[in-house]
């Protein structure tokens, strides 16, 4: 039967119908806004918002109303950041309570979210459904490999610095020699002469 009813709920949801409810008596009404049949993706690790809106008998948006959002204990679903099922708030001037930061269980299925309002000795509830899938984050991609052509760069460029050194480090068995544009290097303590 509560299966039932969650699909029944889903279905609304999904033809665009905002959910409301008011009390016997007409004093009080919440309509959500936001978050019905909201699809969550455990890899978000929040459920989405959900946004009431509480109003009076004339249907104006009603300041100060208690709005408590109670979750799941179990199975799919989520808790408030501080680890409890429940949360309570105040409407705004415009009648509105947002619930958010609800951390997500990583168990998939539907679950609702049961919104009750409270004010001036009349109260009224609403559910709004949403849904958790687990989802596995996408792999890693591969590590880079050097290309050919980046290890060919590098292969003569380490040549050429150790052509370069041996060219420097090698000589004829004197201990100086001089360039033919008439600077001179010295084995030893570095110095430039310049030309004679």
């Amino acid at each position: 039967m509560r299966s039932t009813l969650c699909r029944y709920a889903l279905a609304l949801l999904a033809s665009g119908l905002t959910l409301h409810a008011q009390d016997p008596a007409g004093n009080l009404q919440i309509a959500i806004l936001e978050g019905a049949g909201a699809k969550n993706s455990s890899l978000a690790q929040e459920a989405k918002p959900i946004t009431v809106e509480v109003r009076n008998a004339a249907g104006q948006p009603l300041q100060d109303a208690t709005v408590t959002a109670i979750l799941p204990p179990t199975g799919p679903g989520a808790a408030f950041p501080w680890g409890n099922e429940v949360a309570t708030k105040q409407t705004g001037t415009d009648g509105r309570a947002t619930f958010s930061g609800m951390r997500l269980r990583k168990l998939s299925g539907e679950f609702p979210v049961r919104l009750v309002a409270a004010a001036n000795g009349h109260s009224t509830s609403v559910i709004a459904m949403q849904s958790v899938s687990v989802d596995e984050p996408a792999p890693a991609p591969p590590p880079k490999r050097w290309s050919n052509r980046r290890i060919a760069i590098v292969s003569v460029a380490a040549a050429g610095v150790a052509a370069g050194l041996i060219v420097a480090f090698s000589g004829s068995g004197s201990s100086s020699s001089q360039a033919s544009s008439g600077a001179g290097i010295t084995a030893g303590i570095p110095s430039v002469t310049g030309p004679h």
